[in-house]
């Protein structure tokens, strides 16, 4: 099967294929079929652009490349934090009352996955993090990730919804994928 993790634009590829043949019959001819592809725009915020990331409570909201991120409640707050060390520097994200945060998609885009990339589990791994977000930690790599895929695109995702206080490490990284 072919897969789509090296396409990187919108267009037009082609899936190559041919029947492999049995003990009574020949291989078909090789040929090609043009399948669309449209690809999700993607959004990151990272070390290199989000320096300035700032929400405090309901009263002031961020937004870096069309994606806003707001407090629901005004204690609510979140910020970049530089330790001064790469594999520590990240979003700190302070919960402490009921509502979360809310990410808001671009004008006319939807989101179809947001992955944030932690500087490691505490907090995250049982942080009621609310509908459509799972923490995974991996074995292989020792990356623990946060991830929405909720069940279907949507111009607004909570997160931590679940935490009445929530304080955990700070997120590396977030990159949302989004679509038309």
């Amino acid at each position: 099967m072919p897969t789509a993790k090296d396409i990187t634009a919108s267009g037009t590829v082609y899936v190559w294929y041919y029947v492999k043949a049995d003990d009574t019959h020949s291989d078909s001819e090789i040929a090609a079929t043009a399948i669309e592809v449209p690809v999700a725009d993607i959004v990151v915020w990272d070390v290199t652009n989000i320096s300035d990331l700032r929400v405090m409570g309901t009263f002031e909201s961020y937004t870096k490349e069309g994606v806003t991120l707001s407090g629901n409640a005004e204690r609510n707050q979140a910020r970049w934090k530089d330790k001064g060390d790469p594999t520590r520097d990240g979003i700190q994200f302070d919960a402490k009352e009921s509502g979360g945060f809310t990410f808001t998609a671009p004008t006319g885009k939807k989101f179809t996955k947001i992955v944030m990339t932690l500087t490691g589990p505490a907090g995250w791994a049982n942080g009621g993090l609310g509908t459509g977000w799972a923490y995974n930690w991996d074995s292989n790599t020792d990356i623990d990730t946060v991830t929405w895929k909720g069940t279907a695109a949507a111009s607004k995702v909570e997160l931590l919804t679940g935490a009445d206080y929530f304080y955990g490490t700070y997120v590396k990284s977030i990159v949302f994928y989004l679509s038309e």
